[in-house]
């Protein structure tokens, strides 16, 4: 776990790309529910409307590319 951490703090600091994730389905499934979960929280703070439809548009377009 604290290998997985290591390499999202590299992503995130853009020293590393991607490719040092490992692929698998559960891991895309996390990351996305993850980011759902964030995307959720700050669409709250903003007072957002459509919170859900907002979401489901990231999700699709993150996918899509």
């Amino acid at each position: 776990m604290t290998r997985l951490l290591s390499s999202l703090t590299q992503i995130a600091l853009l020293r590393r790309d991607a490719s040092i994730l490992p692929a698998s389905w559960s891991w895309v499934v996390l990351f996305a529910l993850g980011y759902a979960a964030t995307n959720a929280l700050v669409a709250w703070v903003d007072d957002a409307d459509g919170i859900f439809a907002r979401i489901a548009l990231d999700l699709v377009l993150a996918f899509a590319f």
